[in-house]
């Protein structure tokens, strides 16, 4: 019989498995004294050589008697509270040596653990949430910076660089060569309150707030406060974006100030303390927020480029000299213009058939008036005149008066769009009286026509009245236009057709709405145009 091979140091010298009695111990060893065990056991079986002595022909055998005997695992690590309890044999030290066979990572004495990072948030939300509204008072007070105006939102000098935007142009370009470019505005933090419309309006219904019974009516009338005592408009110390816990509800968020980092936040005494007096909220303070303002696009037209080929050396050796460019020759003097050359007298270049004129004449322009001069070429007069003539009865003052022949070209068109179909308004022309919202206020105010004095309260009672007399409500009679300057005014309508010239003229409904304004002004031909509807 062939003679055993003899075995590996590493497992011949290693000390035999313990009987139970030896593993349960009194007490617990001592911590230096497994540290110093598991060295031992990690040195000898590095030094141990398993393919030492063995035969060709055992080789097999050997490996899987090795594999088998040496179940041993590595040493764990110590851990760092001393052991209390030693009663079982889970718990002994040397349990630490012989339990567990799966295989696990480890880390050499001098080698740094490797950190981990558990991103429950964004960088953004948890800077935000470590600048808190009391440090930015703080802030404030001990700097002592005049405040400024309460109608604009506040912003450090040295942070408007870092927030400007940056203008880029998107990969998708058209056959038409119209290049789509937009404006990426970068990451800002914004003092605001933060509302959910769905709370926000049991607030206004709890605080009897105008209009607080009203969901719609209750947030308009507060956000056209906002907007005049603030001047508080969208983009312009307001924002909205759908809820994160409910994606049905939207979050309104309104701003006090803004800065490219949360700890250079100003804090608006006068601003922060003028909206929580209008909205109800004196107890509560405005926190930090992250803001990512929406891209701003637009298309602009974008001049194709001429590819020009570099020509290698080669071919710069093989190519003649440069001739000086010729000066053209002298053009002569223009003849007198006898009569017009078709396309039939030159050869044609492209397949459209064209009028070219001669040297001397000049090609008519035809431009088409815009929508405002067509509404101005038309006076009011000149329609009160025509109203007479035509010697018809007047229709009820609750309803905006148009032509029967414009109704079918008043009517929207249904539109399909990427994110569903919408209806398309037609541009139209009114008839109506347009004024900011101020100085209505300041009109009736003189008038003693006020509400206690408030201009929020004072407009609200006279869109209730147009609204009961005369049947204006937003869209049908009444519009609430926003000018690019962030003006805010109210349109009264009086009619409105397809074409300035076909206006009719109420004069019973005229009459009403100057009796409510208490004006005597005629009113204006403007171009109007109704926003989309989303279906």
């Amino acid at each position: 019989m062939p003679r055993r091979p003899p075995q590996p140091a590493g497992l011949t010298e290693s000390p035999p498995f313990p009987r139970r009695s030896h593993r349960l111990q009194s007490r617990p060893l001592d911590l230096p004294q497994v540290v110093a065990r598991n060295a031992k056991m990690l040195q000898e079986a590095a030094c141990s050589d398993p393919q030492a002595g063995e035969p060709a022909g055992r080789k097999r055998k050997t490996m899987i008697s090795e594999k088998v005997q040496h179940k041993t695992p590595l040493a764990k690590k110590a851990c760092p509270s001393p052991l209390t309890n030693a009663r079982t044999s889970d718990d002994s030290a040397d349990a630490f040596i012989l339990k567990g066979s799966n295989p696990i990572v480890r880390f050499a004495d001098s080698e740094p653990l490797e950190p981990v990072y558990v991103l429950r948030e964004s960088e953004a939300a948890i800077r935000a949430k470590a600048v808190t509204p009391e440090f930015l008072c703080a802030q404030a007070s001990a700097a002592g910076i005049a405040e400024g105006d309460i109608r604009k939102v506040s912003r450090p000098p040295e942070a408007l660089p870092n927030m400007q935007p940056k203008r880029r142009r998107s990969s998708i370009t058209p056959i038409s060569r119209q290049g789509y470019h937009y404006y990426r505005y970068p990451l800002r933090f914004a003092l605001a309150f933060a509302f959910d419309t769905q709370e926000l309006s049991k607030h206004l219904k709890a605080t009897g707030q105008p209009y607080g019974h009203d969901h719609k009516k209750g947030i308009n009338f507060l956000c056209d406060t906002l907007t005049i005592e603030l001047g508080v408009r969208h983009w312009n110390g307001f924002a909205s974006f759908p809820n994160e816990n409910d994606k049905t509800h939207t979050v309104y968020m309104f701003i006090m100030s803004e800065s490219d980092r949360p700890e250079t936040l100003p804090w608006p005494e006068a601003r922060i303390r003028k909206f929580q007096e209008i909205v109800g909220v004196k107890g509560m303070l405005p926190s930090v927020h992250p803001l990512q303002p929406k891209d701003t696009y637009r298309i602009v037209y974008v001049q194709g480029k001429k590819r020009k080929l570099r020509n290698t050396q080669e071919n710069q050796k093989d190519q003649p000299p440069a001739k000086k460019p010729t000066p053209p020759p002298p053009s002569p003097p223009p003849a007198a213009r006898t009569h017009v050359t078709t396309d039939s007298m030159r050869p044609r270049k492209t397949g459209k058939r064209a009028v070219h004129f001669e040297d001397g004449e000049l090609e008519p322009i035809v431009a088409t008036p815009s929508p405002m001069e067509r509404a101005q070429a038309v006076s009011v007069e000149y329609l009160a005149s025509q109203a007479a003539k035509s010697n018809e009865p007047e229709s009820d003052i609750r309803k905006v008066a148009c032509p029967e022949e414009a109704q079918p070209r008043l009517e929207p068109i249904r539109i399909e769009g990427r994110k569903g179909d919408y209806l398309r308004y037609p541009p139209i022309f009114i008839l109506a009286y347009p004024y900011p919202i101020t100085s209505i206020f300041q009109h009736l105010q003189a008038r003693g026509r006020d509400v206690e004095g408030d201009i929020g309260l004072t407009l609200a009672a006279l869109r209730k009245r147009v609204q009961a007399e005369l049947g204006m409500e937003e869209g049908s009679g009444f519009v609430k236009s926003t000018s690019d300057e962030g003006c805010t005014a109210y349109v009264f309508v009086a009619s409105w057709s397809d074409r300035p010239e076909t206006l009719p003229y109420p004069e019973a409904r005229i009459r009403k709405i100057q009796e409510i304004l208490m004006v005597k002004d005629l009113p204006s031909v403007l171009p109007y145009r109704r926003k989309n509807k989303r279906l």
